[in-house]
């Protein structure tokens, strides 16, 4: 949980700012189908379900950078 807000909150202010082509993956633990559909919606590169692997994190990484080059 984040302090002030949420992913798909700061996933918002990312895609419309200075760093908007920065690639975002989101991890949670309880993501529902909805969140999921609005994850993709406001362009997130990816998402990972808690708990994941190191190997899972470095695909899912790889993934998110070669689909924005």
């Amino acid at each position: 949980m984040m302090s002030d807000g949420d992913g798909l909150a700061l996933l918002e202010k990312l895609r419309v700012g200075e760093f908007h082509y920065v690639p975002f993956i989101l991890m949670s633990g309880a993501v529902t189908k909805e969140v999921l559909k609005n994850v993709v919606h406001q362009g997130a590169d990816g998402v990972l379900l808690k708990p994941f692997s190191g190997d899972t994190l470095i695909k899912k990484i790889s993934e998110a950078i070669a689909n924005r080059e």
